[in-house]
């Protein structure tokens, strides 16, 4: 993925992230899907940051795992 900093009209600076690469788990998702090796690299490689609470993530969460309910917990 790749991303460049911008200005938005209140004068901010944001990160706008493009070239979106996708992996699934059945190659799926077009070219340059490498499925689970792709997966575990970026799994095991991954230092979450601000962005990724911000999107309410949660690492060790995986799409083969149900999904977990909704809580007003932020201990995530």
């Amino acid at each position: 993925m790749q991303a460049a900093i911008t200005i938005d009209e209140d004068g901010n600076g944001i990160q706008v992230l493009f070239d979106v690469m996708s992996h699934t788990l059945d190659t799926s998702s077009g070219v340059g899907d490498h499925g689970m090796a792709s997966i575990d690299t970026f799994l095991e490689k991954h230092e979450c940051v601000d962005c990724c609470k911000q999107l309410h993530l949660q690492r060790g969460r995986f799409a083969t795992e149900p999904a977990l309910e909704d809580s007003d917990d932020d201990d995530a």
